[in-house]
C-alpha cells in the first residue's frame, strides 16, 4: 500500500516538473510574441493616424484657401511627440525597448500646429488659412461623441519668469502709435491667461509692453530667454528688451527676431543671452548683468507703419544646456567610411598600411620631408554596398560632423573637402569644404575636437560621397609629426532624408487606384526594393499579414468575401535592420451587388437647351463598370461604348433632324442590377445662325479681353467685367455744428484755472468750442470730444479740416494742439500732429486741411474724435489765453465698387425664333442680366453660379430689336460695396431658327 502511494507520488512530482518546464518555455515565448506584436501595433496605429492627417491636408491643399475639414484619428499609448512641420506630419513613437521610431507622412502644402500625443480618439479641425498655411487644431473628442479635455501643453524647462496667471505689473510706452498691454483669458498657450499686445504704430513710431519683477531676478545659471508667441503677421521684426544692472535706473539690452511662418498658432521663440546687446539710446552699464534682471519687454516700430496683434505666454529663462534641444537618435541616419584610403604620392615617406577598421582609429605620419605647399593627405568614401543598402539615390542631404588633428610643427593647417564622386568616370564635384584651420601644436588631441565642418548638399544618384583631408606646410623642411584621428567619422549623418530607407510599390494584379471591380475578392502584390522582415496589408484600418515571395521580391495577399463598399488600403513593411516604410494609399470599390448611379457629364447638352448642329454627344458617368449601357433616344435604344479610364458611357448621335427630343441612359451590372438616368430634353436646330457679341458700352465698370467672348469653343476664354470704384461723394462723419449748443460735443480739462466750453456768440460764423487758461502761471490741457459711428470698411481716403483762432490778453506762452481719433478697440491714432502756435491775438485762420491715414478708420463701431489744446500763461497780472475751434470736419471717401455693362449682338438675321445664350460665372456677388426691347430693359435672368453655367433665354420680337440685341449686366448690389468683384462671360450669342 505504501509502495503504491510512493510510486504515485513520484509520478505526480514528475508531472509537476514537466509542466513547470513547459511553462518556463511557453510563458517567455508568449510574452515575447505579445511584446513585439504590441510594439508593432503602436507603430501601425500611429502610421494610420499620420496617413489620415496627411490625406486631409492634401485634400484642403487641392481645394485652396478657405477650405476646412475635420480629421478623426486614434492616438495609441507610446507616442511621445507629434507636430505638423513644414511639409510633413511627424510623430515619435517609443518602443518597449526604449528606442524612438519616426513615423511621418509628407503633405503637399505647408502645415503648422501641434498634434495630440495622449492616448485616445481625437477630432482635429483643419483649415487652409489666408497666409497659405494648413493649420491643425485638435479639440479632443472621443469616438463616442463625449468631449474630453484638450491636453494642456507641458511646461517648458528652465526658470519661469512670467506666465500671466496672477496679476503682473504690465506697463507700456507709446510714441506715434498705440499698444494694448493687458492680461487676457481669451487667448492663451497654457493655463488661463496670456499677455495681449494689440498694436498700431505709425511710420517712425515706437511702442513697447513691459513686464516687471517685484524685485530683481538672478538668471546667471540660464542660457537665454524662451517664450510662446502667437501673432497675426509673419516676418514681423520684434525687439525683445531686457532691463538689467541698476534696479533704480536699469540699462536696456535688446535682441531682434522675426516672427516665423505659422501666424495664428503658438510658436516657441528662443533667444540666447549672447544675442542681447546694449541699446544705443540707453545709458548705463556696458554688458548684460544676468544677476540683476529687472524686467522683460517687447517693442515694435520702424520706418513703416504696422498694425496687428501679438500674444505672449510662458516666459522662461531656459537652462544653459537645454536649448537648443539635441536631435534625438531617431532623427539620424548614420554613415560610415569604408575603407579609408592613404594618399602619400606627394610625400617622401614610408607608406602606412590601410586601417582595417573604417572608423575609430588613429594614424600618425612622422619624419616626413615635405616641400612647402598643399598636399592631399587622406581620403575616404561611402562604400557602394552601404549606398545601395541605404538607398539614398538623389535624396542625399547630410553633413560631416568633426575631425581631430594634431602636429608638432609650428605652422601647419588642414582643410576638409566633400565631393560628389562618380565611380564610373572618376570625376568628382566639390560639394563643400571647411575653413582652413591650424592644427594645435602638441594639442590636447583626444579630448578637443578642433574643427567642425558642416555641409548640406545633394548626392547624385549612383555616386559616392568622397571626403578628403588636405594638409598645408609653410616652408619647414622637416614635418616632425602629424596625427589624424578618424574616430569621429561615425558622426557623419543625414538630415532631411526624403525617404525611409527603401521603396514599396504596388504591381499587378493589384487594382489601380480609385478603380472598381465586379468581383468580391482582390489580389494585392507589393514590390519591395529590399528584403522584407514583416509585411502588413492595412485594409480599411485592419491589419492582415502578407506572404513574402523572395524570387519576385513581392509581398502578396488575397482578400476574399468582401462586401460592397469603397475601401482604402496600403502596405507597411520593415527590414531586419529596423527600417520601415509604407506604400501609397489606394482605394478600390467592390460593386458585386451595387446599383449603377448614372449622371450626365459634358459634352452632353444641358436640359431644355438648343443645339445648332445635326448631331448630339451624350456622355453618362457611372459609379461602376456596366454590363450593358443604352441611350434611349425618343424611345429608341442605342448601345453606348464604355470609357474605363473616365468611367463613362458615350454615344455620338448623328444626322439628327431639327426638332424636339427626349433621352435618358440606362445601365446594369453583371449581376443584373439596373438603373436609369434623369430624362432630358434638347431642341436640335441645325439651321440656326449665331451672332456673337460684337461690341459693348460701359455705364460703369470695365471690360477686358472682349475678344474672348466671341466663341463658344475656345476653352473658357472669357470677357472679364470688373467693378470700378465710383469714388463715392465725400461724406462728413462727425458733428460739425457749433452754432447751437454744439450738440454731441463734450468738454474736459486737466489742470487748474482752465476751462473748456462752448461759445454760442463767437465763431466763424458764430458758435465755436474753446479752451481757456485764465490767471497766473496756469498750465494744462483742455479737450473736446464727439462720438460718431463708422462701419463701411477702410475708406479710399479721409481728410480732416478745421478752423481756429488764438486770443490772448496780457500774456500767454507758446502752446500746442492735437487731434486724436480713438478707435472702437480703444487704440488712439494721431490724425493731426501736435503743432505749436504763438499766443498772440490772431484772426480766424484759413481752414486747415490734413490727410488722415485710411488705416485710422479700419474698424467698425463707435469712434471718438478728440481736440486737445495745451494752454500756458505766466505773469504779469491777469493773463488770459484762449484757443477756439470751429467747422471741424472729418470727411471720408469709401470704396464703392459696381458695374453696369452692355454687350451688343449686331446684325442678327431674322427668323421664326431667337434665343439669347450666355455662358458665364460670377465671383462672390451675383449679377442681373437684362435685355432691351427698344424702350425698356427687361430682366432675363439672375446670374448666380460661381462655376461656368449657361443662360438660355427666348427673345420676343421687341427684344430681337430688328437684329440689334442688347444685353446688359448689372451688379446685383445696385448701390455698390467695398469689395471689387468680377463677372466672366465666355460667350454671348443669339440663336436664330429660320
Amino acid at each position: 500500500m505504501s509502495m503504491n502511494f510512493t510510486r504515485k507520488g513520484q509520478a505526480s512530482i514528475e508531472y509537476v516538473v514537466v509542466v513547470a518546464l513547459f511553462l518556463a518555455i511557453v510563458i517567455p515565448l508568449a510574452y515575447y510574441t505579445y511584446y513585439n506584436v504590441a510594439a508593432g501595433n503602436v507603430q501601425l496605429q500611429t502610421q494610420t493616424a499620420a496617413e489620415e492627417l496627411a490625406r486631409t491636408a492634401d485634400s484642403l491643399y487641392l481645394q485652396g484657401v478657405g477650405a476646412r475639414a475635420q480629421a478623426r484619428v486614434y492616438i495609441p499609448d507610446g507616442v511621445e511627440y507629434g507636430v505638423v512641420r513644414s511639409k510633413e506630419i511627424f510623430f515619435l513613437v517609443r518602443g518597449r525597448n526604449g528606442n524612438l521610431t519616426e513615423v511621418w507622412r509628407p503633405i503637399k502644402g505647408t502645415g503648422t500646429g501641434d498634434l495630440p500625443i495622449t492616448p485616445g480618439y481625437f477630432a482635429l479641425d483643419v483649415f487652409y488659412d489666408a497666409n497659405g498655411n494648413i493649420v491643425f487644431n485638435y479639440t479632443g473628442v472621443t469616438s463616442g461623441g463625449t468631449p474630453v479635455p484638450t491636453p494642456e501643453p507641458s511646461a517648458d524647462p528652465g526658470i519661469l519668469l512670467f506666465d500671466f496667471e496672477s496679476s503682473t505689473n504690465l506697463t507700456k510706452t507709446q510714441s506715434s502709435g498705440a499698444i494694448a498691454c493687458v492680461r487676457t483669458n481669451s487667448t492663451r498657450y497654457r493655463g488661463t491667461y496670456s499677455a495681449d499686445l494689440a498694436y498700431n504704430v505709425n511710420a517712425g513710431g515706437n511702442v513697447s509692453c513691459n513686464a516687471a519683477f517685484e524685485t530683481a531676478r538672478d538668471l546667471t545659471n540660464s542660457g537665454g530667454l524662451s517664450f510662446r508667441l502667437k501673432y497675426s503677421t509673419e516676418a514681423l521684426t520684434v525687439k525683445a528688451w531686457v532691463y538689467s544692472c541698476d534696479p533704480a535706473s536699469p540699462t536696456v539690452f535688446e535682441a531682434s527676431f522675426s516672427t516665423p511662418a505659422g501666424a495664428g498658432s503658438w510658436n516657441k521663440i528662443t533667444i540666447p543671452w549672447s544675442n542681447f546687446s546694449k541699446a544705443a539710446w540707453s545709458p548705463g552699464c556696458l554688458s548684460l548683468n544676468l544677476s540683476s534682471v529687472v524686467s522683460i519687454a517687447f517693442a515694435l516700430g520702424g520706418a513703416s507703419a504696422m498694425n496687428g496683434s501679438m500674444w505672449v505666454d510662458e516666459e522662461y529663462a531656459y537652462p544653459m544646456e537645454a536649448e537648443p534641444t539635441p536631435v534625438p537618435e531617431g532623427f539620424k541616419r548614420f554613415l560610415y567610411t569604408y575603407p579609408p584610403t592613404e594618399v602619400n604620392a606627394s610625400f617622401n615617406t614610408t607608406a602606412v598600411a590601410n586601417e582595417s577598421s573604417p572608423y575609430g582609429v588613429t594614424k600618425t605620419i612622422t619624419n616626413t620631408y615635405a616641400v612647402p605647399g598643399t598636399y592631399l593627405f587622406y581620403s575616404w568614401y561611402l562604400h557602394p554596398a552601404l549606398l545601395a543598402e541605404t538607398d539614398f539615390g538623389a535624396n542625399f542631404t547630410g553633413r560631416i560632423n568633426a575631425a581631430n588633428f594634431e602636429t608638432s610643427a609650428p605652422a601647419m593647417s588642414f582643410i576638409i573637402k566633400m565631393h560628389d564622386y562618380d565611380p564610373a568616370t572618376g570625376d568628382k564635384t566639390l560639394l563643400g569644404s571647411s575653413d582652413l584651420f591650424s592644427a594645435p601644436v602638441n594639442g590636447s588631441y583626444d579630448s578637443l575636437p578642433y574643427s567642425v565642418f558642416t555641409n548640406e548638399s545633394t548626392l547624385s544618384a549612383g555616386h559616392r560621397l568622397l571626403s578628403e583631408v588636405w594638409i598645408t606646410t609653410y616652408g619647414y623642411d622637416q614635418m616632425p609629426s602629424v596625427r589624424y584621428n578618424s574616430a569621429w567619422n561615425d558622426s557623419f549623418y543625414l538630415i532631411n532624408v526624403t525617404g525611409t530607407g527603401f521603396a514599396i510599390s504596388f504591381v499587378p494584379p493589384t487594382p489601380a487606384n480609385a478603380s472598381a471591380t465586379n468581383f468580391n475578392y482582390v489580389y494585392f502584390n507589393a514590390s519591395l526594393s529590399r528584403t522584407a522582415n514583416t509585411c502588413i496589408l492595412v485594409w480599411n484600418n485592419t491589419n492582415y499579414s502578407m506572404a513574402w515571395d523572395a524570387v519576385n521580391r513581392v509581398c502578396y495577399y488575397n482578400r476574399t468575401a468582401i462586401a460592397d463598399a469603397t475601401y482604402p488600403y496600403y502596405v507597411w513593411a520593415n527590414t531586419s535592420t529596423g527600417d520601415s516604410n509604407v506604400s501609397e494609399t489606394r482605394t478600390v470599390t467592390i460593386e458585386v451587388n451595387m446599383t449603377p448611379q448614372i449622371s450626365f457629364v459634358a459634352p452632353t447638352p444641358p436640359n431644355e437647351t438648343m443645339v445648332n448642329m445635326n448631331y448630339v454627344y451624350v456622355n453618362a458617368s457611372l459609379s461602376l463598370a456596366p454590363s450593358a449601357c443604352k441611350l434611349v433616344w425618343n424611345n429608341t435604344n442605342y448601345s453606348m461604348a464604355w470609357d474605363a479610364v473616365n468611367r463613362a458611357c458615350y454615344y455620338n448621335h448623328t444626322l439628327v433632324a431639327d426638332g424636339d427630343y427626349q433621352y435618358y441612359v440606362w445601365a446594369n451590372n453583371s449581376f443584373g442590377k439596373f438603373n436609369a438616368s434623369e430624362t432630358r430634353r434638347v431642341q436640335v436646330s441645325a439651321g440656326a445662325i449665331y451672332s456673337y457679341v460684337t461690341s459693348f458700352s460701359a455705364a460703369w465698370g470695365s471690360v477686358h479681353n472682349l475678344a474672348g467672348a466671341q466663341n463658344a469653343s475656345d476653352g473658357d476664354s472669357a470677357a472679364l467685367v470688373y467693378e470700378n470704384n465710383s469714388g463715392a461723394i465725400n461724406q462728413s462723419i462727425v458733428n460739425t455744428d457749433f452754432a447751437t449748443n454744439a450738440t454731441g460735443w463734450t468738454y474736459s480739462v486737466y489742470g487748474t484755472g482752465l476751462t473748456a466750453a462752448f461759445d454760442a456768440a463767437y465763431g466763424n460764423p458764430a458758435g465755436s468750442g474753446y479752451g481757456r487758461a485764465s490767471g497766473k502761471n496756469r498750465h494744462g490741457y483742455a479737450a473736446g470730444a464727439t462720438q460718431f459711428y463708422y462701419a463701411k470698411g477702410t475708406p479710399a481716403s479721409a481728410n480732416l479740416s478745421f478752423d481756429r483762432r488764438v486770443r490772448t490778453y496780457n500774456r500767454g506762452l507758446t502752446s500746442n494742439f492735437t487731434f486724436l481719433l480713438q478707435k472702437p478697440s480703444g487704440i488712439n491714432v494721431t490724425i493731426f500732429p501736435t503743432s505749436s502756435f504763438s499766443a498772440v491775438d490772431a484772426a480766424w485762420n484759413s481752414t486747415v486741411n490734413y490727410s488722415v491715414p485710411a488705416s485710422a478708420l479700419n474698424e467698425s463701431g463707435a469712434y471718438l474724435l478728440w481736440i486737445i489744446a495745451e494752454l500756458s500763461t505766466e505773469n504779469p497780472a491777469r493773463p488770459d489765453l484762449r484757443i477756439h475751434f470751429d467747422n471741424v470736419r472729418l470727411d471720408v471717401k469709401p470704396y464703392n465698387y459696381s458695374y453696369n455693362v452692355t454687350f451688343l449682338n449686331a446684325g442678327v438675321p431674322a427668323g421664326s425664333t431667337h434665343r439669347l445664350q450666355v455662358r458665364y460665372r460670377v465671383t462672390s456677388e451675383n449679377a442681373t442680366l437684362r435685355v432691351f426691347n427698344g424702350t425698356t430693359w427687361n430682366q432675363a435672368a439672375s446670374l448666380t453660379s460661381a462655376s461656368y453655367a449657361i443662360v438660355d433665354f427666348l427673345l420676343n420680337n421687341a427684344e430681337y430689336n430688328g437684329g440689334a440685341v442688347y444685353a446688359r449686366y448689372l451688379d446685383a448690389n445696385a448701390t455698390g460695396d467695398t469689395v471689387q468683384n468680377l463677372l466672366e462671360v465666355e460667350y454671348q450669342r443669339v440663336m436664330t431658327t429660320p
